[in-house]
């Protein structure tokens, strides 16, 4: 997970798409 997972400012679910994004993309 990336580390920028814990500071997004956004509902639980936009930052469980963003987690899994940046899981996908790194």
């Amino acid at each position: 997970m990336d580390s920028r997972c814990g500071e997004v400012a956004l509902p639980a679910s936009a930052i469980f798409n963003i987690c899994f994004n940046v899981a996908l993309t790194t």
